[in-house]
């Protein structure tokens, strides 16, 4: 692959997760849903754009399309006891890493 077609592929990469971005911070939950089913966009790209301030709606789309709810919560402050229960229902290893909650 030459070096052009792999930078035109990286930023139609990088317009894809801006994007997902915008979708997730107008909670545009059937944009999200498109874009992570019928584009490149995958589980990390799906972790990597969630923030404290998207919706409850918005972070279990994101985790029902893969984001990672360790990783999530890893690089989060937990925002209120809904998000901790969603990330907890999508495979947040609640005994490991559940008392980082309280720091």
């Amino acid at each position: 692959m030459s070096d052009s077609s792999e930078y035109e592929e990286e930023q139609d990469h990088d317009d894809l997760v801006q994007q997902l971005k915008l979708a997730c911070d107008e909670d545009d939950i059937l944009n999200i849903t498109h874009l992570l089913t019928t584009t490149s966009l995958d589980s990390d790209d799906a972790t990597d754009v969630v923030t404290e301030k998207h919706s409850v709606r918005t972070m279990q789309c994101l985790l029902e399309h893969g984001a990672d709810a360790n990783r999530l919560a890893s690089r989060l402050d937990i925002p209120s006891l809904d998000v901790f229960e969603l990330l907890a229902r999508f495979g947040y290893d609640v005994k490991a890493n559940g008392h980082l909650i309280l720091q």
